[in-house]
């Protein structure tokens, strides 16, 4: 008999395709969860195990899956239901009492309840491909499926049928649950729809009011039915849901659990959040990592639902077309380190982990036979329960402190002016001598920006480009300007803001790539005293009270309220998104001015930049891995959205002729990937056409990062300059003390 069960499926249909997240039954103790607070720290744990993988790829195509105690319950695109007792079993065995028509299938749930019985909700097509559509159909009908919700005992006999009908017929479903007693809790479309243990449909209950939705719902292994809800900040907030009650009023807050959640245990549950899993103790609030799913070979993005067997393995169904991954499961043991046999173990060390490194580490771990990567991430904003930000930056002390001592992991993922500060220490060693092994090519630009005294000492995997953009219609200069432009510029179009920037940031735009004018570092002197700068502060003066955006992102052209904006380019569709916001095809990329009025892109990380230690025993390991991540970008970056060029040559064209696959239709319209409802505009990323990608690769390979720029010498600036902008002090003054403050500093480091 079944006496514990829990489904959650997630939906996304397209065309016979389904995306299904289950969340599985948890029963008996995980262990990860429920350490004394006197034992070893979670990094020790983490340390001493690993959660190694076993993969099950059956020749079907897997795209529903429950389980209960030792047993995996799985369905496939064909309409076709198995069960496997993973401790008695080597093998699945097929539902044969569960009978569907494999031309017509187009998606299915399996929920097991707690009497032994089993709930199934699938979509028939009601024509085959070759029947004939009548007209009355075609007129009357958007979908041509139905939905059936059916209820067989534990010997398969079949006690319930019927086609669902309302808002339920063609819904969205993102989960299903059951209580103790048998209660069926459908969600789509943020509604909650029950069904009594006969499957006679009750009612419709939403979220509480106190909420903006519900993420997914679930069941624990008593029966308790609980709701993931969107709470009033965005926040997740867990409810209690009862079949004659509706929500509970209080509920579970404080978790980060936006990406799948599992109620386990009374008032914890585990839950996927910035890949990794976490154990959310609903009393005390906290969590606690479990894993890193990178570090073991599992590709946080692929993850469609996650669970744990009776025997505490983690059970790990992963889905990705892009990949051709196709109904994979994947199941992990928690393995003292010094039982299995170990590949030669690579570590990285990162403040915090991007999607890319991400991805990168869970895919050369999976198919590396010699090495396996280990991520040690420094900072946890999710387990961060300090008020004064005193742990981020206790993090990022004990990140350096690690640079600089024999605890430095073998390969750093820093940012480009953290790794400025280490490039005359011999800490890194210098990549060109691998590279020249290598058959990749890297992008010249990014190989000059990286090199520092004729030695490579770092690389990032994709970069992006932050330009100024503007409307050529609206403006006289097309490519490049000097500061005196950007004056005129100001000077005669008056009915429009020159930039949505205020005093602070005009002079980050004017200095950007023009310190070097006044701060030579080699000789150690400065000349702010000349009336080229006074210019510069009084143009800059004449922004204050403007409202700068917060962020660079291209969205923030939608208003059109100035001339130009400051954008980053991440992704091949951002001159498309560009030119609908901007309503024209004739965009300017000036860049930031510069004295010799060549524009100026910026070139920078997207993710941080890899260097290999010094004092690393893997070095030839720790570059496998780097050129690993160099070559395998292609759908990495593509399929992430806003991850980045990639910088190898090839791999960069690749990247691009991928990207650019079916611009238009047979009837010559744009075609487009999808439709992104930004506010009040509905905007496409259309298929980049070539001439949009070759505007991309000429900003790409000219843009630059600014070497001569120094941080503390421009705190100075900016601090100095803004008694003069508050008219706090006159401008002389405030010259006056920048020249002599920094003096000092530059007397100071030389």
């Amino acid at each position: 008999m079944w006496e514990n069960s829990k489904v959650e499926n997630i939906f996304k249909i397209g065309i016979k395709k389904i995306v299904v997240l289950v969340i599985l039954s948890i029963v008996g103790l995980f262990v990860a969860c429920n350490q004394a607070e006197n034992q070893k720290s979670q990094q020790v744990i983490l340390e001493e195990h690993i959660f190694m993988p076993e993969y099950y790829s059956p020749n079907e195509n897997i795209d529903t899956v429950s389980v209960f105690n030792s047993t995996i319950y799985y369905g496939t695109s064909e309409g076709e239901f198995y069960f496997w007792d993973i401790e008695n079993d080597s093998i699945p065995k097929k539902i044969e009492w569960f009978k569907m028509d494999k031309e017509l299938y187009n998606w299915g749930i399996i929920q097991p309840d707690f009497q032994g019985n089993f709930y199934f909700i699938y979509n028939l097509n009601r024509y085959k491909k070759d029947e004939d559509i009548p007209d009355e159909e075609l007129v009357d009908n958007f979908d041509l499926n139905d939905t059936y919700l059916v209820k067989y005992d534990i010997d398969g006999k079949q006690i319930f049928c019927e086609r669902l009908v309302g808002a339920l017929q063609n819904c969205y479903i993102n989960s299903v649950a059951v209580d103790r007693e048998g209660h069926l809790f459908i969600l789509g479309n943020s509604q909650i729809f029950l069904y009594d243990i006969d499957c006679t449909y009750k009612n419709v209950i939403v979220s509480n009011e106190k909420d903006n939705g519900i993420f997914d719902i679930a069941n624990n292994e008593n029966g308790v039915v609980y709701g993931n809800c969107v709470g009033e900040r965005g926040n997740s907030i867990i409810r209690e849901i009862s079949y004659n009650e509706g929500f509970a009023e209080t509920g579970f807050e404080k978790m980060a659990g936006e990406e799948g959640f599992v109620p386990y245990k009374e008032n914890k549950f585990l839950t996927i959040h910035s890949g990794k899993l976490y154990c959310y103790d609903g009393v005390t609030q906290t969590q606690k990592e479990v894993l890193k799913w990178m570090n073991s070979d599992v590709d946080i993005n692929q993850i469609e639902k996650f669970g744990v067997l009776s025997d505490d393995r983690i059970v790990v169904f992963v889905e990705d077309e892009n990949y051709g991954i196709l109904g994979e499961i994947v199941i992990l043991t928690k393995t003292k380190k010094n039982e299995v046999k170990q590949k030669e173990q690579i570590t990285v060390g990162t403040f915090c982990t991007d999607t890319n490194l991400m991805r990168s580490v869970a895919h050369f771990n999976k198919y590396n036979k010699e090495y396996r990567i280990e991520v040690i991430e420094y900072y946890d904003p999710v387990l961060d329960d300090s008020t004064d930000g005193s742990q981020k930056k206790d993090a990022y002390t004990q990140l350096h402190l690690d640079i600089v001592s024999d605890k430095c992991p073998d390969i750093l993922c820093l940012e480009y002016a953290e790794l400025q500060k280490y490039t005359e220490d011999g800490l890194f060693i210098d990549l060109k001598s691998f590279i020249n092994k290598s058959e990749i090519s890297i992008m010249s630009n990014v190989i000059d920006a990286y090199t520092f005294d004729d030695k490579l000492l770092g690389l990032p995997v994709t970069v992006k480009v932050r330009t100024l953009v503007g409307r050529v219609p609206e403006v006289d200069i097309k490519t490049g300007w000097t500061v005196k432009d950007l004056m005129n510029c100001n000077e005669g179009k008056k009915e429009k803001p020159l930039l949505m920037a205020n005093s602070q940031k005009m002079l980050q735009y004017c200095l950007k790539f023009n310190l070097s004018e006044y701060v030579d570092m080699n000789r150690g002197i400065c000349k702010f005293t000349t009336n080229n700068f006074c210019d510069i502060l009084e143009f800059c003066k004449s922004f204050s009270g403007v409202d700068s955006y917060p962020n660079t992102s291209i969205y923030s052209v939608g208003e059109g309220n100035a001339l130009f904006y400051e954008v980053e380019l991440t992704q091949p569709n951002d001159i498309t998104l560009l030119n609908q916001l901007f309503r024209t095809d004739e965009l300017a990329f000036v860049g930031f001015p510069s004295m010799s009025g060549k524009g100026r892109h910026v070139l920078e990380a997207n993710g941080g930049s890899y260097s290999i230690s010094a004092l690393s025993k893997h070095k030839e390991g720790a570059w496998v891995f780097l050129e690993s991540m160099l070559k395998n970008t292609v759908k990495i970056s593509y399929y992430t959205r806003n991850a980045g060029f990639p910088i190898e040559e090839e791999v960069c064209e690749q990247y691009f002729q991928f990207a650019m696959e079916n611009p238009y239709d047979e009837n010559g319209n744009r075609n487009f990937e999808d439709v992104l409802l930004a506010e009040k505009y509905r905007l496409f990323y259309y298929v980049p056409t070539e001439e949009e990608v070759k505007i991309l690769r000429e900003l790409l390979e000219t843009a630059t990062i600014t070497k001569d720029s120094n941080k503390d010498i421009m705190d100075i600036i900016f601090e100095e300059s803004d008694s003069y902008f508050n008219e706090q002090r006159s401008i002389n003054q405030v010259i006056e003390i920048i020249q002599n403050r920094i003096t000092v500093y530059l007397n100071e480091h030389r």
